[in-house]
């Protein structure tokens, strides 16, 4: 089984993840944050084995986030969520740590 959090400041993106990686049996959804501090605290009750990462979110953006749990030492595989089509995001990504 591997375990998911979904970190997106939009509650029906959230919720369309979910549904969508859940059908496959192998995938649960163990957490979800809407926000970046959100996120590093429910890191830290329950770690799961991805967490698809959203750019764009209130508090604290994704590649903060990012930069913290690599801080953190977290043990966590993280894949960026984003809209955006500018390479400054996915090299700024790629320097922190990004999985994917």
């Amino acid at each position: 089984m591997i375990n998911v959090m979904i970190a997106d400041d939009h509650s029906m993106i959230r919720e369309g993840l979910r549904q969508l990686l859940e059908l496959d049996g192998d995938v649960r959804v163990i957490s979800e944050a809407g926000d970046g501090e959100e996120c590093i605290l429910k890191l830290r009750e329950q770690l799961p084995d991805i967490l698809l990462l959203d750019i764009n979110m209130p508090k604290m953006n994704g590649l903060e986030v990012l930069k913290r749990i690599r801080e953190l030492r977290l043990d966590v595989k993280v894949l960026i969520l984003t809209v955006h089509n500018e390479v400054e995001y996915l090299l700024r990504a790629v320097d922190i740590g990004i999985n994917g």
